[in-house]
């Protein structure tokens, strides 16, 4: 028990200390990596709890049953332990050539179940994706492919470890009937007793179960080793933002961009020399064609990503130089993008502010215009919601976006395409909510939809990566550029105003 508790400890702190440092690393990382695939890399941790066993328990009791029986042997016949002895060195040589062989793709083969597990993870994750367009068998189709070159490298390994059991077994019956034959001759010389040479054949079959047990936890160990050091790397990758940043706290919310470049990929810069300014308690719209790096801008602001040139500044403080903890906590975003997770309605919206009480919490919701939803479900705010919140509709996911940033209370909200995909009743509703949520706040709002420029202070436009114009909307619909397009691509809604 002692054994158990003590491995059963030292795996729990390594998986968990795995996964606090997967959730520090840097946005980029996971963008270029499959969840599932992340996800399998800690679960490799559950590689500690064996390797301790193998180590502190098996390695060495069979080390000592092998030399106790080496012992006994040499001190009843030289000769006969010298045969056994010379056997049991070329079956230790075979096994490592083997696990030799075994171990050279390891890491490749653990790759191709990353690629299983990320397979179906994406698959289950988009399950709504596939029924409706009934793409079951194409699914089942493309992850049998991953599947089978899994299994077909598995088999591959099979046949290697099944040719080199062949030779061991060859060796063992080689070395038994090479022994009961030196052992005879001797026997008829006089030179041995047949109880000699029988406790010889004895010894030879118990000598061999250390040995084979010995070599296969060898192979075992650097299977769980090559494990274990897949999870290590993920503890190589250095945390996001490090160390000696400084806490900070928004007094007035002023968001500056300054000459800002950015780019995912060296051959393709996303924006060039960005420059401009979310003025404090204002309602900013930013505008451009699809792929222009408006959703890039609000990453930079939230500091998922950081600029390769310029710099983002709040209140006149770089953010390059901040606690990004501190910092995120003073934000709230609303997107389609926004995570629901598997658990009750009121710890979704308690989310955004953790420590919030459940009047709080209710309060935030009924802002949201939640209280519809709350009253249809069966146990309200207590009703535990499935994984990405298929109980709700589309509309009252968003509201639960909106009711976590009424809970944050933040100082800067971004609102990227806020009401995309939602019909114009619900669009309308949630413009009423936003209207509450956005006052007196600086407000950051990224949409294509004329519907949403109503109600904003200013308007910044981007194109290609840069800004081509920024104002006011009066200042911008008489220059007749970006803006003035966008707004006369159909008849303006009777409520825009502008400043």
């Amino acid at each position: 028990m002692l054994a158990a508790h003590t491995t059963n400890e030292i795996e729990e702190n390594f998986i968990l200390k795995t996964f606090r440092h997967v959730l520090r690393l840097p946005f980029s990382y996971f963008t270029q990596r499959p969840s599932g695939s992340i996800a399998r890399q800690i679960d490799q941790s559950d590689q500690m709890a064996p390797l301790y066993a193998a180590i502190t328990q098996e390695v060495w009791s069979e080390l000592f049953t092998a030399t106790t029986i080496i012992i006994v042997m040499l001190s009843v016949n030289l000769e006969l332990s010298l045969v056994v002895l010379v056997a049991v060195v070329i079956y230790l040589l075979v096994t490592l050539d083997m696990t030799r062989h075994l171990e050279a793709h390891l890491e490749d083969y653990y790759a191709l179940w990353d690629d299983v597990s990320g397979r179906i993870q994406e698959v289950v994750g988009g399950i709504r994706t596939v029924r409706t367009r009934g793409n079951e068998d194409y699914e089942g189709e493309r992850t049998a492919a991953i599947v089978h070159n899994a299994f077909r490298t598995y088999l591959l390994r099979r046949k290697v470890e099944t040719r080199y059991t062949l030779v061991q077994n060859l060796l063992i019956y080689g070395s038994k009937g090479l022994v009961l034959g030196v052992g005879g001759m001797r026997a008829l010389q006089h030179q041995l007793t047949p109880g000699d040479v029988v406790m010889f054949m004895a010894y030879l079959d118990r000598i061999y179960s250390p040995v084979h047990n010995l070599t296969g936890l060898y192979s075992a160990l650097q299977r769980q080793v090559v494990s274990l050091l897949r999870a290590f790397r993920l503890l190589d990758v250095p945390e996001e933002g490090g160390a000696g940043r400084k806490p900070f706290s928004v007094r007035d919310g002023r968001v500056e961009f300054r000459d800002v470049e950015f780019r995912y990929r060296e051959d393709r810069a996303v924006l060039r020399g960005v420059n401009f300014t979310l003025e404090p308690g204002q309602v900013t719209a930013l505008i451009g064609p699809s792929g222009a790096g408006k959703t890039t801008i609000a990453d930079l602001v939230i500091q998922l990503y950081t600029p390769q040139k310029g710099k983002i500044l709040v209140d006149g403080e770089d953010l390059a130089g901040v606690d990004l903890n501190r910092w995120r906590k003073q934000i709230a975003v609303v997107s389609p993008e926004g995570a629901i997770f598997h658990d009750t309605l009121a710890q979704n919206i308690r989310y955004a502010h953790l420590d919030a009480t459940d009047e709080e919490v209710r309060a935030a919701a009924l802002k949201a215009g939640l209280g519809a939803a709350i009253d249809r479900l069966p146990e309200g705010l207590s009703t535990l919601l499935g994984e990405h919140g298929y109980e709700l509709s589309l509309g009252e996911r968003q509201r639960v976006l909106l009711a976590r940033a009424f809970l944050a209370n933040p100082k800067l909200l971004i609102l990227d395409e806020a009401t995309a995909n939602l019909d114009f009743k619900t669009e309308a509703a949630i413009k009423r909510t936003l209207r509450e949520l956005t006052r007196g706040r600086t407000t950051l709002i990224i949409a294509h939809r004329q519907s949403m420029m109503t109600d904003v202070d200013r308007v910044v436009a981007i194109r290609d990566g840069q800004v081509i114009e920024e104002g006011t909307p009066q200042a911008l619909l008489g220059q007749q550029g970006y803006f003035f397009q966008m707004m006369s691509a159909q008849p303006p809604p009777a409520e825009l105003r502008v400043h």
